[in-house]
């Protein structure tokens, strides 16, 4: 592949994340946006959606979510466009959005993240 090809593949993927994350920040009518929602459906069989709190964002608008994931004692952050998962010091996953190609990636990598918790709390080694 010649570096024009390689710059125009780059510019196109750089494209179609942009696309798909400006879509995944759209607000819904309750005030979360498309991403949120995805992430509380990804992450459901652990953390129940009725255990998550909302606090305002102190800079912008908006709100994140914040609940403890299980008896694991993490808890987990989802923002407008990205997340985290935190425990016990220096234990933390960062779910960034340009680390990922799509929304969905993000949210499989945060529900991937709390079954590992989850499963380090009940005593199972891997998941």
């Amino acid at each position: 592949m010649g570096l024009i090809a390689w710059f125009r593949r780059q510019r196109q993927q750089s494209q179609a994340h942009i696309d798909a994350f400006s879509a995944a920040r759209q607000l819904e009518p309750d005030g979360l946006t498309r991403l949120q929602h995805m992430a509380l459906s990804a992450v459901a069989q652990y953390v129940a959606p009725g255990h998550f709190s909302r606090v305002a964002m102190r800079k912008g608008s908006g709100v994140y979510l914040v609940a403890r994931v299980g008896g694991s004692g993490s808890e987990i952050y989802i923002y407008p466009n990205e997340a985290s998962i935190v425990g016990q010091k220096p234990d933390g996953c960062f779910f960034e959005e340009w680390d990922y190609r799509t929304p969905e990636e993000l949210a499989a990598a945060l529900a991937k993240e709390c079954a590992v918790r989850v499963a380090k709390q009940a005593g199972v080694d891997s998941v």
